[in-house]
């Protein structure tokens, strides 16, 4: 699948990633999936920025 060729090219993977490339709208059950395959995807945060409002947010983000 996608993501998982994503995270092993070394990709960091927000939910917003999955949306549009993936076209995942769950990216966390579809983590927890490769994790319960074997696959050791870490958890960590990353900073994004709207710019239609001009606010910036961390939101949760996905990586070997």
């Amino acid at each position: 699948e996608r993501l998982k060729h994503a995270l092993e090219a070394g990709l960091l993977v927000t939910a917003l990633d999955g949306l549009f490339w993936f076209g995942s709208q769950r990216i966390a059950a579809d983590v927890l999936r490769l994790r319960k395959s074997g696959m050791p995807v870490v958890t960590t945060t990353a900073e994004v920025h709207d710019n239609l409002t001009g606010t910036t947010r961390k939101v949760p983000a996905y990586y070997l």
